[in-house]
């Protein structure tokens, strides 16, 4: 019996040496609020804060245990839904983490986002690694509309992009990803909202 109970004691020393200090997206957290965001490919659309969707991360190895110091530039967000497409303007470096993690793994997102398209969810990447949940490792996706001016993702807003909005302009068929603050309506509000980004680009 303490022949099984020293191998089972080994087995676990050795996992939480061989997990300690690497990232497990499984036992990472991604959390916020939910809501709408106008995102342009210049990085002059709306704050994540400013809009009540900060994201908050908790980055954790395989043991559970917190990783500080992970770099604001290892964070990026990507689009969660497969049926739309959200482009980011330069990469990685278009939604970035506010700061490193702190000594409990911790950052957080609250920025603008460099984009074009459309998305219906977004999750979060660390390192190349989409952070999940539960026992069967889900990716997260945060409940965050993303609208751009930048409609058909080519990251720039120009007569192509006008095109597409004023196809969904009443009285024509509504269409989503043109109504830039999610309300439902697509109207002057969101028409004023293209002008403001009008010529814009990466």
């Amino acid at each position: 019996m303490f022949k099984v109970l020293s191998l089972a004691a080994a087995l676990l020393l050795v996992a939480g040496v061989a997990f300690g200090g690497i990232i497990d997206p499984c036992q990472s957290t991604a959390t916020s609020g939910s809501g709408c965001v106008l995102v342009c490919p210049a990085g002059d659309g709306d704050q994540l804060s400013a809009k009540g969707v900060t994201i908050s991360i908790e980055i954790n190895d395989g043991a559970g245990d917190p990783i500080a110091g992970v770099p604001a530039t290892d964070f990026w967000v990507v689009d969660c839904d497969p049926a739309l497409d959200m482009v980011l303007c330069g990469g990685s470096a278009s939604s970035n983490a506010t700061a490193a993690t702190d000594e409990n793994g911790q950052t957080t997102m609250e920025g603008d986002i460099a984009a074009g398209g459309c998305a219906d969810g977004l999750s979060v990447v660390v390192q190349g690694f989409v952070i999940e949940e539960g026992v069967s490792c889900t990716p997260v996706c945060l409940d965050i509309d993303i609208r751009s001016p930048d409609m058909n993702g080519d990251l720039a807003v120009n007569l192509l992009d006008f095109a597409l909005f004023g196809g969904a302009y009443p009285p024509n068929a509504y269409a989503k990803c043109a109504d830039f603050n999610c309300d439902a309506a697509i109207n002057l509000q969101d028409f004023s909202a293209f002008g403001l980004h009008y010529n814009h680009d990466c």
